[in-house]
């Protein structure tokens, strides 16, 4: 059955298109469920300037730095509430004054937030410095799934999705509550892809594996491909070339510095090379 309780979900806005677009995409996704959106935009702490503490003598440091930002909340809590007024959505603002990370970690807990959605530049020159700077550290350090929309990407219906086992995914349920539920609404065809970065694993492994992934979603067209090499990225990417996906699945542990520094994960690598939707679960042996 397909859960219905409401979802709380944090959707993280700079106020430019590539965030307007996931914050688009996040609601259409969960078209006729009852859910929670809440706009976090988060004033960075060290953005504050001399002029900030000139202004900020007469009006109060806080208000003097998060203002602007509040009033353009409010703007996009109005848009989207005029946008989805059939839907049983609510929608909420929130500006931050605080370190980004902390303040998506916080916010994530006060507000018990069951997504967050964040929205990527796409494949640019600089698009690994600020995914490895915003994305992967939320997906390190905050114990949330992340759904990240690359920009300009319009919602299409998920017929198809590509779920990627990287060599450190142990297949379970537990953990992949949101992905069910999200396949239960959509039943798309699922193209599962362990990728073993050059471990061995026995032929019985995958056919095992095969058989959980197959008895989880039973109800759903199973496809099950296993790479074994170090490039995961050019057996991904020729994959949906052939089969067009609607959305990426991911599951990804919390990683200490020496555990990441030491980590053959290939996380990074597909975070950056992800030109659809990818939705990053939370790995219950984190």
């Amino acid at each position: 059955q397909i859960h219905t309780a409401m979802k709380n979900i944090l959707l993280l806005t700079d106020f430019t298109s590539k965030s307007e677009d996931s914050h688009e995409f996040a609601c259409k996704l969960f078209l006729g469920q009852e859910c929670k959106f809440i706009f976090l935009s988060v004033q960075k702490l060290w953005a504050y300037t001399m002029d900030d503490l000139m202004v900020s003598t007469y009006y109060g440091i806080e208000e003097a730095l998060v203002g602007d930002n509040k009033i353009k909340v409010e703007e996009q809590v109005e848009k989207f509430k005029d946008r989805y007024t059939s839907q049983k959505f609510q929608f909420e603002g929130i500006v931050d004054l605080n370190y980004f990370t902390k303040s998506v970690e916080e916010n994530t807990a006060k507000y018990d937030i069951d997504l967050i959605v964040i929205g990527s530049d796409g494949v640019s020159g600089i698009s690994e410095a600020i995914l490895s700077s915003h994305t992967l550290r939320i997906i390190r350090n905050v114990d949330c799934p992340v759904l990240m929309v690359p920009e300009s990407y319009r919602y299409e219906r998920p017929t198809r999705i590509q779920y990627l086992l990287d060599y450190d995914d142990v297949f379970e349920k537990c953990g992949k509550e949101l992905l069910i539920e999200l396949i239960n609404r959509y039943q798309p065809e699922i193209q599962a892809m362990r990728l073993t970065f050059g471990y061995k694993m026995h032929t019985g492994n995958f056919e095992r594996e095969f058989e959980k992934i197959q008895e989880l979603f039973f109800d759903c067209k199973v496809n099950y491909f296993t790479q074994k090499f170090d490039n995961p990225i050019e057996f991904i990417l020729s994959h949906l070339e052939i089969k067009p996906a609607q959305l990426q699945i991911l599951s990804a542990q919390k990683h200490s510095f020496l555990e990441e520094a030491f980590s053959n994960s290939h996380l990074k690598q597909i975070v950056n090379a992800a030109y659809i939707p990818l939705l990053i679960l939370r790995d219950c042996h984190s």
